[in-house]
């Protein structure tokens, strides 16, 4: 009994199952625990990865088996011992790591929904309104760029008229001036 109450203590103070069940990290922390009973002068142990995992799966079989049998016997709740406990909370600690993973998982592994019939017929027409929308700006741009340009050929059309008037009348007085200084 003394031997398990260290056992299991051991396996929540390096908390086994803070990394995946198979992995590498988990393998390389049963080791550490199968080390540090190894370790111990009383009670000796002598015990592998192995044998330590394997351990604490028929410990909480048995645990679990003793609960049924005694909440089914009697209406009133056992008296709990410092091993019942202990394996209690290695059992909440296994099951909270394990939801934290897989919620983390489940964040990296967000499966792209297919969309049905309807939704692709909804995106697409959206697609199409959005385009829509964007080349009427676009045309709406155009047509004022050539507003601005055509208002700019305008007056450049009406200055070279400007211009080639006063060339024709300068042209004009100085034919006029011409003409008088012949008269002369």
């Amino acid at each position: 009994m003394e031997h398990n109450i260290i056992y299991c203590r051991d396996i929540l103070l390096v908390n086994a199952f803070q990394s995946k069940n198979g992995s590498v990290e988990r393998g390389s922390l049963w080791t550490q625990i199968a080390d540090n009973m190894n370790s111990l002068v009383s009670p000796k142990f002598i015990v592998t990865q192995r044998s330590v995992r394997e351990h604490l799966a028929v410990l909480q079989k048995k645990y679990q088996k003793k609960m049924r049998q005694e909440e089914e016997a009697s209406g009133i709740s056992p008296e709990k011992t410092v091993l019942d406990i202990l394996l209690e909370e290695i059992y909440v600690a296994e099951q909270i790591e394990t939801q934290k993973r897989n919620g983390e998982e489940k964040e990296k592994k967000t499966k792209r929904k297919r969309r049905s019939g309807g939704e692709m017929v909804d995106y697409l027409k959206e697609k199409f309104e959005s385009e829509q929308k964007v080349r009427k700006e676009e045309m709406e741009v155009k047509y004022k760029m050539l507003g601005l340009e055509e208002k700019k050929h305008t007056a450049n059309v009406a200055m070279q008229k400007d211009a080639s008037k006063q060339q024709m009348e300068m042209l004009h007085a100085m034919q006029d001036q011409n003409v008088q200084q012949q008269k002369q």
